[in-house]
C-alpha cells in the first residue's frame, strides 16, 4: 500500500487547472495524504539483477474545508464579475440548497 505521508495539516490549498486557472482554498485540514509509486519491474540480463524504475507517484488525500461566511461568498462571487444583488441571489439559493456556504460551490458557478 501506499506510504502515508501526513495527519492533519492546515493550510492554503491551491488547485491550477489545465488552463491556468487558479482557485485557492483557505484553512483546509488535510486528514490524509497517501502516494502510492508507479513501479516498473523488469529483469537486467546482464547483471542478472532486477531492475525496478519508479514512474510517478499517485496521491491520494482526504480534505476537509471549512465553510465561510455569507459575506466572504458574497465577495468572493463579487470578485468574479457578477453584480451584488446576483451575488445575494446566488448566495441564498447555495443556502436553501446546501445549508452553508463553502469554497467549493463556489467551483461550480
Amino acid at each position: 500500500m501506499g506510504e502515508e505521508l501526513g495527519k492533519m495539516l492546515t493550510g492554503n490549498l491551491i488547485l491550477i487547472d489545465k488552463d491556468g486557472n487558479q482557485t485557492e482554498f483557505k484553512n483546509v485540514i488535510v486528514n490524509e495524504l497517501n502516494a502510492e509509486p508507479n513501479v516498473i519491474e523488469e529483469d537486467d540480463p546482464v547483471s542478472n539483477f532486477r531492475k525496478s524504475t519508479v514512474t510517478n507517484y499517485n496521491y491520494t488525500a482526504n480534505l476537509e474545508i471549512k465553510s465561510i461566511t455569507r459575506k466572504r461568498f458574497i465577495k468572493i462571487l463579487m470578485s468574479q464579475g457578477i453584480a451584488r444583488n446576483g451575488a445575494k441571489d446566488i448566495a441564498d439559493y447555495i443556502h436553501k440548497k446546501y445549508g452553508s456556504y463553502n469554497p467549493i460551490h463556489l467551483l461550480f458557478l
